[in-house]
């Protein structure tokens, strides 16, 4: 297994966002906060694709191995659970070069911490298996 972290945009080592995108949100409106937060999923989408055509990342296996899990934690959940909101929306080619390898969703932290609607003293952890046509989830 390898582990592979990658910082949020605008976060400290990161990219920062641009004067245009954090207007974006400075604006307090809810169709360039939907575009922003789109952008963001967009950007984890092609990071994964990234991985899968330069890193060597093997195609996931019917009975276990390979593939990619993606694993949000804290706030950082938001941008991995616009990616997974989105996909119906992004360019096909773009879901369809990473469908064979996406395996799993992990939710690390409170889930509703990340929007701020309730805190815990544990942390849960979450497990969206993903199969394209037929998602479980797994709570521990």
């Amino acid at each position: 297994m390898r582990v592979i972290a990658l910082n949020r945009r605008d976060y400290v080592g990161s990219t920062p966002f641009s004067e245009v995108e954090l207007s974006m949100i400075r604006m307090n409106d809810v169709k360039n906060l939907r575009a922003f937060l789109k952008d963001r999923g967009r950007e984890i989408l092609l990071f994964l694709i990234w991985l899968i055509e330069h890193k060597g990342i093997p195609r996931a296996k019917e009975g276990g191995g390979g593939g990619l899990a993606l694993l949000g934690w804290s706030l950082g959940n938001v941008t991995t659970l616009v990616m997974l909101a989105f996909l119906g929306e992004y360019e096909e080619e773009l879901v369809r070069k990473v469908q064979p390898w996406l395996t799993s969703f992990i939710i690390y932290g409170e889930l509703l911490a990340c929007v701020q609607l309730a805190k815990h003293t544990h942390t849960p952890l979450y497990i969206l298996r993903v199969r394209f046509s037929k998602p479980r989830i797994y709570r521990s």
